[in-house]
């Protein structure tokens, strides 16, 4: 027998276009001491080699999505003739593989004495076009790392350590600019005064709620039907009570835990705030000043309005924060440990993210 441990450095979530650092830890099981003492001379584990490599699978609802009709596929999703011989990571997974690193050797003819332990590194670079970890309605990106061992005389032993990529949209186009002008902030501060237009006189006297909701949008060669609509979801939601304010705000929280604007060949993931404005169709009458100035007034609104609703969307752009802190929204570790036994072991982490 043989273990592997995989530990993800840095954290399980990381940036396109991050290096991904991966310690990978072989140990020989150390002998029992009665056998240690019958035994005259100690025997070595061998390996012959062990690989590391990234993919991505992407899963669809086949009843509404189809592929694209140039899907990229992996090399070892092509033609895989002999299962045992043969490193394909996505082997068993769900799914089509639509993104592959080039595997990276970790070593070759590992011996290891029983008790003694190898760390061996593995680097790799995640592509800035890559699409981010998702999990929709209608399509999912989930990446893995695996690392596949191979005993002497023995098949391929497969390790799946999950990983969570998020991606900021726009940031391969943004490094063609240079700063110019064109790109100079603006003052955020300074505001052009404006006379009220009847629309703004208008919405002082409303109550109002906002809910941040997601457009899961399918590609037009890639749908099933010709008026497939795209799949909304709403998350948080904040509802105002503005009557007689001429200004108000709101606090809406992004959950860490949703993935950001983004955009494949297969779908597209856009973010809205969608406001619902409820006004009154009659003047609403306020408190009247009391004749003495030493007397309190207290005003009661009406228990009942005829009212209108008017609907706007208003289109906006999640951008991902620091990998770090959406780990710990997620209640992922800081550092993952996965453990595999040569002899074919499952997994006990190996979950989607």
């Amino acid at each position: 027998m043989m273990e592997v441990v995989a530990r993800v450095l840095g954290g399980p979530v990381h940036l396109a276009g991050d290096v991904v650092h991966v310690c990978v830890t072989f140990t020989a099981p150390a002998l029992d001491p009665a056998l240690r003492a019958q035994s005259n001379s100690d025997v070595c584990e061998v390996l012959a080699w062990a690989s590391a490599q990234i993919h991505c699978q992407c899963s669809i609802n086949e009843a509404k999505v189809r592929l694209p009709a140039q899907s990229p596929k992996a090399a070892e999703e092509q033609a895989v003739t002999n299962a045992d011989t043969s490193f394909a990571p996505c082997r068993g997974d769900r799914g089509h593989v639509v993104l592959s690193t080039k595997p990276k050797i970790l070593f070759c003819d590992l011996q290891l004495l029983p008790g003694e332990s190898r760390s061996f590194m593995y680097r790799e670079t995640l592509p800035c076009e890559a699409p981010p970890s998702y999990r929709g309605q209608l399509v999912k990106y989930a990446y893995k790392i695996t690392i596949g061992t191979q005993r002497l005389g023995a098949p391929i032993k497969l390790l799946r350590v999950p990983l969570r990529v998020v991606v900021l949209q726009g940031l391969s186009d943004a490094c063609l600019y240079s700063e110019s002008g064109e790109l100079a902030p603006s003052n955020p501060f300074l505001q052009n005064q404006h006379k009220e237009s009847p629309m703004e006189t208008a919405l002082q006297i409303i109550q109002y709620s906002v809910t941040l909701q997601s457009l899961e949008e399918i590609e037009e060669g890639c749908k099933r039907k010709p008026n497939q609509s795209p799949t909304l979801v709403s998350y948080s939601k904040n509802h105002e009570v503005c009557l007689n304010m001429a200004n108000t705000h709101m606090v809406l929280p992004i959950p860490l835990y949703v993935t950001p604007t983004f955009t494949t060949n297969m779908v597209t993931l856009k973010w809205r705030l969608h406001f619902e404005f409820v006004t009154s169709t009659k003047e609403i009458e306020g408190p009247k000043m009391a004749e003495d100035s030493s007397q309190h007034i207290e005003w009661q609104g009406p228990a009942t309005l005829d009212i209108e609703t008017m609907v706007w969307d208003l289109p906006i752009t999640i951008y991902p924060t620091a990998p770090s802190q959406i780990a710990q929204a997620v209640c992922i570790p800081a550092e993952q440990h996965s453990r595999s036994m040569c002899t074919g072991a499952v997994d006990p982490m190996d979950t989607t993210l």
